[in-house]
């Protein structure tokens, strides 16, 4: 884990044999593979991202103050998304996403390749255009699919960060409507939707 630009913390542990049959559960659940969409599976689901986060963040997660973090990871860790990692595990009543404790509520993960690659990289300006989506929600969304989530914290400064770094064009609040998206979707560069 990297933290800060003046602190670089490593931790290693052996893992359980649980830990790659979580992974593969928890990522086939994000594919909406073998997700039948019961109460069942979406419970099952927070457990095992619970113990992704007990085996892989939670001693991290007690020495870290800051709440930009990027992570460098080995193996089978690549596959995991941090973001989706809870920080609290109970079983549910009722199916709702928006609900859970996810780390992304409380922490901004990125990723690196390797250290030296991280260390290694220039500000420089990219020569791929980007086209960055950034949509708003009204807080009442009757699409069961969206869950009444709301609003996604920090996407338009997420925007904003992209664009200087890219060349782009931005798409934010009520402008970044899905026939924005199909009018540019086969254009040349790079989509980012936050």
């Amino acid at each position: 884990f990297i933290i800060d630009k003046n602190r670089f913390l490593y931790f290693k542990k052996s893992l359980s044999p649980m830990f790659y049959k979580n992974i593969k559960s928890v990522n086939n659940h994000m594919n909406s593979e073998n997700d039948n969409g019961t109460l069942n599976a979406f419970n099952q689901f927070n457990r095992q991202s619970y113990e992704l986060y007990l085996e892989l963040f939670l001693q991290a997660d007690t020495l870290i103050k800051t709440d930009n973090i990027i992570i460098v990871p080995d193996e089978e860790i690549g596959f995991v998304s941090f973001d989706i990692l809870q920080s609290s595990y109970k079983a549910r009543k009722m199916i709702n996403y928006a609900d859970l404790d996810f780390l992304i509520f409380k922490r901004c993960f990125s990723y690196a390749y390797s250290t030296p690659l991280l260390f290694n990289q220039k500000k420089e300006k990219y020569r791929y255009f980007v086209y960055a989506f950034a949509p708003a929600y009204k807080d009442t969304v009757t699409n069961v699919l969206r869950q009444n989530f709301g609003n996604l914290a920090r996407t338009q400064a997420e925007i904003t960060e992209i664009l200087k770094i890219f060349k782009g064009k931005a798409y934010t609040g009520f402008d970044a409507l899905e026939d924005s998206f199909k009018m540019i979707s086969n254009k040349g560069g790079i989509i980012h939707i936050a």
